[in-house]
């Protein structure tokens, strides 16, 4: 998923499932979201956790 600005920089998320593989935002555990300039130089790169409870469930 990208989300642009104004002024032509981006985000990127991309969401994983608990094996690390590609799934949606519904089904993710973790996500990358990375940042870019209007020129698609990068920016910034942070990692996060989605859906903490399916987190949860999945380990048990």
């Amino acid at each position: 998923m990208r989300h642009y600005e104004k002024d032509g920089s981006y985000t990127e998320i991309t969401y994983y499932d608990a094996n690390h593989n590609y799934t949606d935002s519904k089904n993710a555990t973790h996500c990358i979201i990375r940042e870019y300039s209007s020129t698609g130089e990068p920016l910034m790169e942070t990692y996060g956790i989605c859906n903490a409870q399916k987190v949860i469930e999945d380990k048990s």
